[in-house]
């Protein structure tokens, strides 16, 4: 990655965002919870926007 993506506060949050949803995720299937799913899903999808946006700024050049 280049400076001008890690400098794009939105894709930096959204990588942070998905992380931390990935673990609450795992935190939540360790303790039985049905929860764990959407957790899972809406990380995958953020994850995918926010590689799509540094993909889009680092073509920008």
């Amino acid at each position: 990655m280049n400076k001008k993506v890690l400098k794009d506060y939105t894709t930096v949050i959204g990588f942070i965002s998905a992380i931390c949803l990935s673990i609450a995720g795992i935190v939540s299937a360790a303790n039985d919870s049905q929860y764990w799913v959407p957790f899972i899903v809406v990380a995958f999808i953020l994850l995918l926007v926010s590689v799509r946006r540094a993909d889009r700024l680092f073509r920008e050049g």
